[in-house]
């Protein structure tokens, strides 16, 4: 028998078309800026899904409240205070057990929003393929 298993990347990317099929909760989006650091920090409400864009960069990322969290690391759920590193590459979906904030921090001069959004995430697996193997090419030609 074959095995029937699909893998993270398909998985969230078939939740994600689900979840974007259907209304779209509001959420209150803040983005606060510093010297060489930017911070992007969502209220989320209870019971809201959600699947983040797949992040380019290594980051840090505050959750405070309630939620669970798949990622391709597993499943975790975040009660209370929580700091963790994100890696190059990481998706997340997310269900929000009670009303929580995520904040993501990114070492960044940019205050453009557009061009952050550019520099820190891409929409698609083959995005982010492409753009690690190029990071991977500039590498090698430095070595």
């Amino acid at each position: 028998m074959d095995d029937m298993r699909i893998g993270f990347r398909e998985k969230i990317t078939l939740a994600q078309d689900i979840i974007g099929s259907v209304e779209q909760l509001d959420y209150t989006l803040i983005n606060h800026f510093s010297k060489g650091l930017y911070a992007r920090e969502m209220h989320i409400p209870a019971g809201a899904i959600l699947v983040g864009k797949i992040h380019k960069t290594e980051h840090l990322c505050v959750v405070n409240g309630d939620i669970r969290i798949e990622s391709d690391e597993g499943v975790k759920r975040f009660t209370g205070f929580h700091v963790f590193n994100s890696h190059p590459g990481a998706k997340r979906i997310g269900l929000a057990l009670a009303d929580t904030v995520f904040i993501t921090f990114h070492a960044t001069d940019e205050t453009d929003l557009d061009t952050l959004e550019g520099q820190l995430v891409v929409d698609t697996f083959e995005q982010y393929d492409s753009f690690a193997l190029e990071q991977q090419r500039k590498l090698e030609a430095l070595q």
